[in-house]
C-alpha cells in the first residue's frame, strides 16, 4: 500500500516487474502518442500484462519559465 499524492515527483511506483517510462516537454504529445504505444506493445507476444499508470484526466503541473526575467533576477535556468 501507498499514500496517494496530489503531486509525485522522483521515485515512480509500478504494478509491473518491469517499466517503461514515456517523457514528453508537450503534454498533449505525450496524451497523443502513450495510448498508442501501449497498444502496440500489448500486441507483442513476448510481453505480457502490458499496463499503463498514465492519468490524463489526473492531477498536472504545467510550469512556463519567463527566462529573461528570471535572468533579471540572478536566476539561472
Amino acid at each position: 500500500m501507498q499514500a496517494s499524492q496530489d503531486i509525485n515527483v522522483a521515485g515512480r511506483f509500478s504494478r509491473t516487474q518491469y517499466q517503461f517510462n514515456l517523457q514528453d516537454g508537450d503534454l498533449d504529445e505525450l496524451d497523443h502518442w502513450a495510448p498508442i504505444l501501449l497498444r502496440a506493445l500489448q500486441r507483442v507476444p513476448l510481453l505480457r500484462d502490458v499496463a499503463t499508470d498514465q492519468q490524463i484526466a489526473g492531477p498536472a503541473v504545467r510550469l512556463e519559465i519567463n527566462r529573461d526575467a528570471a535572468s533579471r533576477l540572478g536566476v539561472a535556468t
